[in-house]
């Protein structure tokens, strides 16, 4: 259980991404880079101010729903992961990167015109009460 005591705060100016990323991924995101030259990427290493940021890339092999993606969901902001999860942008890894890069470039430009209407706030919503820590409560009783 989570339980989001903080305020949401906008989505930054310009699109600014976390990325977090097991090294499974490394050759592929380091082309990213230059296919999406107005979005800023940045590498999850430390704790970092989710306001900064309009959202999460997260992909991992073991495809579970980690707590950073349920941090950044909850702070109103987007997520793009190869784990299914409401609210979430899935994208489907599991092909070729010459078909796996074009599909995150795009993916990511779908995210960034939709932040362009705000904060994600049915994700924020979605997860402030079904990681509530009430809601545990009630299930296991």
């Amino acid at each position: 259980p989570f339980r989001n005591n903080a305020e949401l705060k906008p989505l930054p100016e310009k699109p600014r991404f976390l990325v977090d990323i097991s090294s499974d991924y490394s050759p592929v995101f380091n082309m990213l880079d230059g296919s999406l030259p107005d979005v800023e990427l940045v590498m999850m290493d430390g704790t970092k101010k989710l306001s900064d940021y309009t959202g999460l890339i997260h992909f991992y092999t073991d495809r579970t729903m980690s707590n950073s993606v349920k941090r950044v969901l909850m702070a109103g902001r987007y997520v793009i992961s190869n784990v299914q999860s409401p609210f979430a942008g899935i994208l489907d890894d599991q092909t070729t990167p010459d078909k796996f890069i074009p599909a995150i470039v795009e993916k990511v430009r779908e995210v960034v015109k939709k932040s362009k209407n705000g904060l994600n706030k049915p994700a924020f919503e979605y997860y402030t009460k079904a990681l509530a820590p009430e809601k545990l409560l009630e299930v296991v009783a």
